[in-house]
């Protein structure tokens, strides 16, 4: 039975990179999500890429080219959105864009409120975000499934494993799917 979670999975990994791009992955991490493109890897050798790319498609379920990926920091942390939320999750972020320069319109024409303006430009990005984690699959009610991906990873910032993992409510029962992937 393929179990899709078709929205948007948060990632774990046992480093904890220090990284200054508060909306962008961390490299380790993009490079491994990158592997579900099958695009040319600068850390992974050709196999190993397609191993890992092969694995997390397998499980994922619902990627596809045309909607590609939307990987993220919300909050300091990874997530990445496949399928349908993919789309979406570009479309809330595009709108993002789109509030914040009518703010620096706004703020040209009437300047002398840089606190309200601060305060606008935050509530834009408050909003994103909460818009992004609702689609996240966090187990937070009984309709919505959770699902977990934990990457591990080497000293150097290289996969050695990964572990996903997807529970969910099927009437009174409760549905678990576990995969391993080891590098």
């Amino acid at each position: 039975m393929q179990i899709s979670f078709q929205r948007a999975i948060k990632i774990t990994s046992d480093t904890n990179p220090i990284f200054s791009k508060e909306h962008k992955l961390d490299p380790a991490t993009m490079a491994v999500v990158d592997t579900m493109k099958s695009t040319k890897s600068s850390v992974y050798d050709k196999e190993t890429s397609r191993k890992i790319g092969s694995f997390l498609r397998a499980q994922i379920g619902d990627y596809n080219r045309q909607t590609g990926i939307y990987a993220r920091r919300i909050k300091g942390e990874p997530y990445i959105f496949t399928g349908e939320e993919a789309r979406k999750a570009r479309e809330i972020n595009a709108q993002a864009k789109k509030e914040l320069i009518e703010l620096e319109e706004e703020i040209r024409m009437e300047p002398g409120s840089e606190k309200l303006h601060k305060i606008l430009r935050q509530n834009i990005f408050i909003r994103r975000d909460q818009n992004l984690l609702k689609m996240v699959e966090d187990g937070d009610n009984i309709e919505k499934p959770e699902t977990k991906l934990f990457f591990n990873m080497d000293n150097s910032g290289r996969l050695t494993s990964i572990m996903y993992r997807h529970y969910r409510h099927v009437g009174e029962e409760f549905v678990t799917k576990k995969a391993d992937l080891t590098i």
